[in-house]
C-alpha cells in the first residue's frame, strides 16, 4: 500500500473516531414513554482475531453494526432491550 493513501487512511479513522465521541446524536427525546423503537448503527475497533478459542490479537480491524431495537421500561431505572443487530467486521 502507498505510504500517502496509507497515512490518508490513518487521518480519516482518527476524524471519524474523534467526530463519533463529539457527536451526541438523539433520535427521540421521549424518556418518559412506556415503549421507544429506534434504528441502531455504529462503527468500532476490533483487536482480537475472531472465531478462534483463545483471544489471539490480529492487529486492529474495524466493525460497523445496523440494527432495530426496542426498549421497553417498567419502572424509572429498569427496563429491556428487543432488537436485531447485524455486524459487519
Amino acid at each position: 500500500m502507498n505510504i500517502s493513501i496509507k497515512h490518508r487512511s490513518k487521518k480519516l479513522l482518527i476524524a471519524l473516531v474523534a467526530l463519533g465521541f463529539t457527536l451526541n446524536l438523539s433520535a427521540q427525546e421521549a424518556a418518559d414513554r412506556k415503549v421507544q423503537a429506534g434504528l441502531v448503527a455504529g462503527f468500532g475497533l476490533n483487536f482480537q482475531k475472531m472465531e478462534t478459542k483463545k483471544l489471539v490479537t490480529d492487529g486492529v480491524g474495524t466493525d460497523f453494526t445496523v440494527g432495530t431495537n426496542v426498549n421497553y421500561t417498567f419502572n424509572e431505572t429498569i427496563g429491556i432491550t428487543i432488537g436485531i443487530e447485524f455486524d459487519f467486521g
